[in-house]
């Protein structure tokens, strides 16, 4: 019973007063409208009235007694009739207020997205087609490389986007498998998968410039940072290619998950386009 009482206990709140006869003292004195509130709290801090009785209260004798509709039609508060009260959760909206705030800022990756500048950019000589990506990110293309790669990355360098061109045709898994670890993983990284076994969990379908593929994410580190990598794999026309995203701080990380769906979504390529080696 002891540690019931800190989390629902009562409290009275005065409505109004007049005068009517007691039953109690059967004398014609004034008598205190309250009601008896039963709130549920924590420890001693009240989050939201629960319960409520009407009584009258004597003040001649403290009497306490259930007030009926006929005996609160002759009182008043403020020279007005006594209204019906509700029950509003007061002390449980700050609470609420800040379980609003944390989801907002949980999901602050949406926002973020929201707030970018995009433009498109053409991806020749990688590969015919476009891929929107912010405007203030710095941008590469490198055909001297093997394979021949689009790079994209934050002001920051902890969001880099990877475009490569692999004149092969092989399926979405044998993609994965072949290049998994391709000019990805750096002399900085640990934890970086080896082989598609060693992924934490099975590559997902994924559709990429109109034709079907895979993707996977993983985290790994990167020097002391936490970092997280998203490979596309899919087959355009007879030729493969992998799409990626490194992300590198918890910071990053947390609102790069919609900027990386809207950029690899934005990928278009043009069909029957490809020249295989």
């Amino acid at each position: 019973m002891f540690l019931m009482r800190p989390f629902v206990r009562r409290y009275d709140r005065v409505r109004g007063n007049g005068w009517l006869d007691c039953p109690n003292c059967h004398e014609h004195t004034s008598q205190d409208v309250v009601d008896e509130m039963t709130f549920a709290c924590i420890a001693f801090y009240r989050l939201t009235p629960i319960f409520r009785r009407r009584r009258l209260v004597c003040r001649r004798c403290q009497y306490r007694r259930p007030a009926t509709k006929d005996e609160l039609q002759g009182l008043e508060t403020s020279g007005k009739r006594i209204r019906r009260a509700w029950l509003f959760p007061v002390g449980a909206t700050p609470i609420v207020l800040m379980a609003a705030l944390t989801l907002y800022v949980a999901n602050h990756s949406t926002e973020v997205v929201s707030a970018v500048t995009f433009g498109v950019v053409d991806l020749e000589p990688i590969t015919v087609g476009q891929l929107k990506i912010p405007v203030d990110y710095n941008r590469t293309k490198d055909t001297e490389v093997d394979p021949p790669t689009f790079t994209a990355t934050n002001l920051s360098g902890t969001y880099l986007i990877r475009l490569r061109r692999i004149p092969l045709n092989m399926t979405p898994a044998q993609i994965l498998a072949a290049n998994l670890t391709a000019d990805e993983s750096v002399f900085e990284d640990t934890g970086f998968p080896q082989t598609v076994n060693d992924l934490p969990s099975p590559p997902k379908y994924a559709s990429l410039a109109a034709t079907n593929g895979l993707v996977t994410t993983f985290p790994f580190k990167h020097g002391t940072d936490n970092a997280q990598m998203t490979i596309y794999a899919f087959n355009h026309f007879g030729v493969s290619y992998t799409l990626s995203f490194e992300v590198i701080g918890d910071a990053t990380i947390k609102e790069s998950a919609g900027l990386t769906q809207t950029i690899a979504t934005s990928l278009s390529m043009i069909n029957n386009h490809e020249t295989a080696a």
